[in-house]
């Protein structure tokens, strides 16, 4: 009772979402049907039993208790109670507790009754094995935890780039969670196929474990960091790229792990560095708001070289983006002298020739990667000059539609068109198919018409404004 006492946000869901007729229905409505289904399956043992149970958990706990919470703050807003929570004295580890275990409250109770049932089921099946079955369940546990903090942190940005006059709709979270719902279950029911026993597959669930209390902690770090934001706290970048680079390194020191081979880890840290950076900063620059008034501002402050506000006052699309340029420089210097190197000339020069050229019989140049890398920059900058174009232009509505629109396009349906035809191949990617010059050249051309256009409909807006 003393965290009720002491939370009253977790409190208050309680009350909200926990009835003695609910409390009763639910695992009346789970036995029901684990009975229709061993009675309808031929030869249905403990072992089905148990996939069936670990199915429920999967779909109240993971999927239905991260739309609970992510809607939960959605009705919230919608609702005009969301501004009255952020002037209350709740504290952000008050609201992380009862957004996370208080509004999904119901589901944490469904998904505790489904993970008895696969407990009892596993121990009683010939494959039963406690050590394992308790790796698997923490790590399903870290793994709703994760998803849980995302879709409240995905809420919240939702919610920044709403308007006030506007109701959100709150389904539109399902069908990423449908899709990362099944993505858990395949993985999860692949060691059951191709792990005869429990002693093969301890490693596998093991780096499960490790993966998945990696990012459980982080997530629980990013709602929190969230709601200090929500609560006009200042969050330094700080905590961000710490964030981002003992990501890097984690991933780079999995792979390694993975393949039980060592020998490439500086290639697969530096490599996971620049992809974190690309995909982290699309991402944000799709989801995080974009205005032209915070544009100004930060220009401006750039200019007066006040790193300090940048710090605690950008979007985190801005902070993340200067990565993009450290990953590549880095990963530039790094294969450059490992091309220089000659025990690992061949290796290097394999890899990009599969991933960047079809001519295998021109080795890779030191200036090569360097062209490649400087391509692969302007390409950024084109992409990032053309969201923010789409989003200060007044009569684009939905610029963050068009932008995934525009990408669609530009690298996928373009280069399959024009797939035959390798000499315009560096128009739409980062390619050594037509040389070092114009692999630099034409996406540089792309890059400045774009940002000629951006800082045309900037003036364009600021006349307008004025």
């Amino acid at each position: 009772m003393s965290l009720t006492s002491k939370n009253p946000e977790f409190q208050k869901n309680i009350w909200l979402e926990l009835s003695m007729q609910r409390l009763i229905m639910m695992p009346l409505i789970i036995i029901v049907l684990l009975i229709l289904l061993s009675v309808s399956i031929p030869n249905c043992d403990f072992e089905n039993l148990a996939n069936f149970s670990y199915v429920g958990l999967v779909i109240i706990l993971l999927l239905w208790g991260s739309k609970v919470a992510h809607d939960n703050i959605i009705s919230e807003y919608n609702e005009r109670t969301w501004d009255w929570q952020r002037m209350s004295i709740l504290s952000p580890y008050q609201l992380l507790i009862g957004k996370m275990f208080g509004a999904p409250i119901y589901n944490w109770y469904g998904g505790f009754i489904c993970f008895i049932f696969y407990v009892f089921f596993e121990i009683a099946s010939e494959k039963g094995n406690f050590i394992d079955l308790g790796i698997n369940s923490l790590s399903f546990l870290m793994l709703v935890i994760t998803l849980m903090a995302s879709s409240i942190m995905f809420a919240l940005v939702r919610i920044r780039k709403g308007s006030a006059r506007n109701k959100l709709k709150s389904g539109q979270i399902i069908f990423v969670l449908i899709i990362f719902g099944l993505s858990t279950l395949s993985d999860s029911f692949y060691k059951m196929m191709h792990f005869p026993t429990y002693q093969t597959v301890r490693p596998f669930l093991t780096r499960k474990l490790i993966e998945n209390t990696f990012y459980a902690i982080w997530a629980v770090i990013g709602l929190n960091q969230a709601f200090r934001h929500e609560l006009n706290y200042k969050n330094s970048a700080k905590l961000w790229y710490l964030f981002i680079l003992t990501s890097s390194v984690f991933k780079g020191v999995m792979s390694c792990y993975q393949f039980s081979d060592f020998t490439y880890l500086y290639n697969f840290i530096f490599i996971s560095f620049l992809i974190h950076a690309i995909v982290i900063s699309y991402g944000l620059l799709v989801f995080e708001v974009k205005e032209l008034t915070q544009f100004r501002i930060l220009l401006k402050n750039i200019k007066e070289k006040n790193f300090k506000f940048l710090s605690y006052n950008a979007p985190l699309w801005v902070l993340t983006f200067p990565l993009i340029f450290v990953g590549l420089l880095l990963n530039w210097i790094f294969f450059s002298s490992k091309m220089l190197s000659h025990e690992n000339n061949n290796v290097m020069n394999e890899a990009f020739q599969v991933m960047f050229s079809n001519n295998r019989s021109i080795p890779i140049s030191f200036f090569d990667t360097f062209s490649l890398m400087l391509a692969t920059f302007f390409f950024v900058i084109r992409d990032f000059s053309l969201m923010l174009f789409l989003n200060f232009n007044s009569k684009n509505r939905r610029a963050d539609t068009a932008f995934l629109l525009y990408l669609f396009l530009l690298y996928f349906v373009f280069p399959l068109i024009s797939m035959s035809n390798h000499s315009i191949k560096p128009l739409f990617f980062p390619s050594l198919e037509s040389g070092n010059i114009i692999c630099m050249i034409l996406p540089a051309i792309e890059a400045v018409l774009i940002l000629l256009l951006l800082k045309k409909v900037v003036k364009t807006e600021n006349k307008l404004n004025n």
